[in-house]
């Protein structure tokens, strides 16, 4: 079957020039320039199925909110929305589509209800990445027992539309077949265009794939190709045919009349991206061991940052992070990175080319402008009134900030300047995977991710081309933001692009507010400034600083004592925190010290004893928060395990905080289970007894005794 489908097909060499041409992965654009690992992956060795859900979503939204909609049926209070859009409309809109359950992308394909089917995803969701592989696996060269068994005998055929607009520019193609008959003559296809017509109207067995719909700028082409795609479902009825697009820009009319069933691909979730990241580290590295040290590596990072977390489930953005990842910690410098994964996605935004399909001279624009044009963006954005944390420009505003840069930078007419400056907005919605449109009338960007790093470069280069000094970037941005949560990342992110002045800003930021008795405000100068320490690459290096920070921590928990404002504020923002800093804080033995400490009211009135707050069920949450915190510091350190082993044998209070610590900080300890199981059956306190099976459950669930434990417990 290989060899030959008919007489008339040489299907051996065409499977031949099929694999030459999409089995290895291009990542020439995606590998840091000095980074030169000359890697050949096979497509069918790390690909990963995803999951799509029926129809497109029907709003655009940039991406934390879909994850909020999802997630929870709808938007918390602080997540405001421009002028236009109400919660309730998008709670409305979306809440169909996200009922929907996704499913696995090639069940939708082999299913037998999908003869003609349209795959939507935003750009670098991977489309093309699937249209070969299935292409490729229906040949047999992938080994998919799921697409081989459907698809067992069938002639699969690609059409890059991209490539074939070009070929009828250049009076090469007229038909679709027309595109096959070329690449037999110059890409070794061996394909007839003629022999290709006769065996799709006497054969069931063919499956068309026509790829990268919104590849097609010209939207009277747009629209032809499309109306040729349903003719051709007409011409030859036996065949199956998938269609890819973008989602931004696509108009499903056309083709939804002729029958095409719409399904969107999903983001990668966290079962995806191991799976990818074990099967892409298999290939790249050379032992185990750097397999299981990479894959670590990236998912440490998603723990400790919420915005590569988000990133990730791009699988072009995902396989950048793989890259980054092979050479280098990614949450230490987790600016290069962002640094590194927008610059792939400005050299993708052609700005020139787009321009010459409209007709418009643009080649004065190049990738550093581009990115200056970004920045300007973002920070105005940024800058602007609250919502969604700033992620959103009004078209007019973002028309005037452009035109006002092109008049700047390069001395652009008025007139001219607004025409590109147009064109460029309308390449953002339909071409982009940098903004989105929202609502009537609002872009914002498609990742937040990109709009915090592009306003902590703008503010970067201000100070760069002494726009801005040292004292102006600590007043006007840190001491104006820290109580903004919205721009902590900004600011964390500037922190670490400029690192020699990060023992200066922390400094600024420990001085501007002192909460001695807390009140109404919140300290969020202390959360701020050890999310800029963790930002910073080498710690040490103003580890005085570092241990002024560590010891207004431990004051913040001796407060505790005075007012219990603080004690949500502690478990929820403090020890997250620290958590991004860990074992990496210079000065972390003053822990040691301080535990003892903390116990030295024991007989007065530590919160850890006040029987008053036992009352009202403090007692279990405040050890638990005081725990993460030293064991995330201090957890490698012999003299506070000797401790909390000494804390055992004493005082219920001091035993529950002590059964938390070793748990958390000595888990993978002998000595730690064996403990903890005795506990479980002999201790006298519930305090501790209820600490002990919560500690099994969550870090000892896979145990053979850990189910008998709970369970006896329970009764």
């Amino acid at each position: 079957a290989k060899k030959t489908l008919t007489s008339e097909l040489d299907i051996e060499s065409y499977t031949k020039a099929i694999e030459k041409k999409y089995s290895i992965l291009d990542l020439d654009t995606l590998t840091p320039s000095q980074k030169d690992d000359n890697i050949r992956i096979q497509l069918g060795n790390v690909y990963v199925e995803q999951n799509v859900r029926e129809n497109p979503p029907p709003l655009e939204l940039p991406k934390e909110v879909c994850k909020k909609i999802e997630g929870e049926w709808g938007l918390d209070q602080e997540c405001l929305l421009p002028e236009g859009l109400d919660q309730e409309d998008i709670k409305k809109a979306t809440e169909s589509y996200y009922s929907k359950t996704p499913v696995p992308v090639l069940e939708v394909i082999t299913s037998e209800t999908n003869k003609y089917l349209v795959i939507l995803g935003d750009p670098g969701s991977g489309k093309s990445t699937l249209a070969r592989y299935i292409a490729l696996s229906v040949l047999g060269l992938n080994q998919d027992e799921k697409v081989e068994k459907k698809f067992a005998g069938y002639l699969p055929l690609l059409i890059e539309l991209r490539e074939f607009v070009g070929m009828c520019s250049d009076n090469k193609c007229e038909k679709f077949l027309d595109y096959f008959h070329h690449l037999g003559e110059t890409q070794g296809y061996h394909l007839n265009g003629n022999d290709i017509d006769k065996y799709l109207k006497d054969n069931e067995k063919a499956l068309v794939i026509f790829d990268g719909l919104d590849e097609i700028f010209d939207p009277v082409m747009w629209e032809m190709v499309n109306r040729m795609i349903a003719g051709f479902a007409l011409d030859y009825p036996k065949t199956r045919i998938i269609v890819t697009s973008r989602i931004v820009g696509y108009k499903r009319k056309i083709l939804l009349d002729s029958g095409f069933s719409h399904f969107t691909i999903q983001d990668f979730e966290k079962e995806h991206i191991t799976d990818f990241l074990e099967k892409w580290y298999s290939i790249a590295l050379d032992n185990k061991e750097e397999v299981d040290e990479r894959k670590e590596r990236i998912m440490r990072s998603f723990k400790e940052s919420a915005s590569i977390r988000q990133l990730a489930g791009n699988p072009l953005l995902l396989t950048i992070l793989a890259i980054i990842a092979k050479h280098q910690e990614i949450p230490r410098e987790r600016w290069k990175l962002f640094d590194h994964a927008a610059g792939v996605l400005v050299e993708h935004w052609d700005i020139n080319r787009h321009m010459e399909d409209s007709r418009i001279d643009a080649d004065f624009i190049g990738e550093e402008d581009k990115k200056e044009l970004l920045r300007r963006i973002a920070f105005k954005m940024q800058s602007g009134p609250d919502g969604l944390a700033g992620n959103f420009i009004h078209k007019q505003v973002l028309q005037e900030e452009i035109e006002a840069y092109l008049k700047e930078r390069f001395s652009q007419a008025p007139d001219r300047a607004k025409v590109i400056a147009k064109s460029i907005i309308d390449q953002f919605r339909t071409r982009n995977f940098i903004l989105c449109l929202y609502g009537a009338d609002f872009f914002g960007f498609i990742h937040r991710t990109f709009l915090e790093y592009f306003c902590a470069s703008a503010i970067v280069e201000k100070f760069n081309d002494q726009e801005i000094y040292i004292e102006d970037l600590k007043r006007d941005f840190y001491g104006k933001y820290w109580e903004n949560e919205g721009w902590h990342e900004v600011l964390r992110l500037t922190c670490g692009m400029k690192e020699k002045q990060a023992g200066d800003i922390i400094e600024y930021l420990m001085q501007v507010y002192d909460p001695q008795w807390f009140g109404n405000r919140p300290p969020w100068n202390i959360v701020l400034a050890t999310k800029c320490l963790s930002e910073i690459r080498n710690p040490d290096a103003i580890g005085d600083t570092a241990k002024e920070l560590l010891l207004r921590i431990t004051k913040l928990f001796d407060m505790v004592r005075w007012t219990q404002d603080i004690n949500e504020f502690l478990g929820e923002e403090i020890v997250p925190a620290v958590k991004l800093v860990g074992i990496n804080w210079p000065h972390r033995d003053l822990v040691v010290d301080w535990v003892p400490k903390t116990y030295a009211y024991n007989n007065h009135f530590s919160f850890i004893l006040l029987p008053a707050w036992l009352d009202m069920g403090l007692d279990l949450n405040l050890t638990r928060t005081l725990t993460e915190f030293v064991t995330c510091v201090g957890s490698s350190y012999g003299e506070l395990h000797q401790i909390f082993m000494e804390k055992l044998v004493s005082e219920n209070r001091s035993r529950l905080l002590a059964v938390m610590a070793l748990a958390k900080g000595w888990h993978d300890d002998p000595e730690t289970l064996s403990i903890i199981k005795e506990l479980a059956v002999k201790d006298e306190d519930n305090n501790v007894r209820t600490a002990v099976v919560q500690a099994l459950a969550e870090g000892w669930h896979d145990d053979p005794e850990t189910l008998s434990i709970i369970k006896e417990r329970t009764v």
